[in-house]
């Protein structure tokens, strides 16, 4: 996991009183789904910050189709791109904040929402299908200080899942066989209408 500054260890200690739990499961012991505590207030903070939605809740309706990429890069702009499928149409929400996902996490600086096309669409499912995501493992055992962290959650078919991965795109991306994630990514992030230059920053995609 990463380094956090003292500022954003005391952040999310009053993040936790304010209430930001619910947005992840938490795993009690190693073999269980789901992240530990801490990671879970680091993400939920930046999520909240957002006004994003808890998806762990949206598995109790068996037709949600929704999936989420949090980007908390450490000393760029945190951002998440959400899509819910309707109908056969994905819906777009963008966001992003203006601190840092290592240090303070910021305020909503930007947010979009949009549906994409019907082609478009019909790339994000197949994009969805090749990564296989309700049998990835939720960490792939890549522990890293002062590391960028990339999150993915997805819910369908009433099942909520969710997987993280460190420096996913600067550590050793092909043999941790992450490229039908690195292709997803880049695909959301290509159509997210968010700042060019702040996603070129947060993520080094190419």
């Amino acid at each position: 996991m990463k380094t956090f500054s003292l500022t954003v260890i005391i952040g999310l200690a009053v993040a936790s009183v304010q209430g930001v739990d619910g947005y992840f499961p938490i795993k009690q012991r190693a073999e269980d789904a789901g992240i530990d505590a801490f990671e879970a207030r680091v993400y939920s903070a930046a999520l909240e910050n957002m006004s994003e939605p808890k998806l762990p809740n949206l598995s109790k309706d068996p037709n949600a189709v929704v999936y989420r990429l949090l980007i908390l890069p450490n000393y760029s702009n945190p951002m998440a791109v959400r899509v819910d499928k309707q109908g056969a149409i994905y819906r777009v929400s963008a966001r992003r904040l203006d601190g840092r996902g290592g240090y303070e996490t910021g305020e909503l600086v930007e947010s979009k929402e949009f549906e994409l096309s019907a082609e478009d669409s019909k790339t994000l499912k197949e994009l969805l299908r090749k990564l296989n995501f309700f049998q990835l493992m939720t960490d792939d055992g890549v522990v890293m200080d002062d590391g960028d962290a990339w999150i993915l959650e997805g819910v369908s078919q009433g099942k909520y899942h969710l997987i993280e991965r460190m420096n996913a795109y600067t550590y050793r991306t092909k043999q941790r066989r992450l490229t039908a994630l690195h292709d997803l990514s880049k695909f959301l992030l290509d159509r997210c209408r968010l700042s060019p230059e702040s996603i070129r920053q947060a993520t080094h995609l190419h």
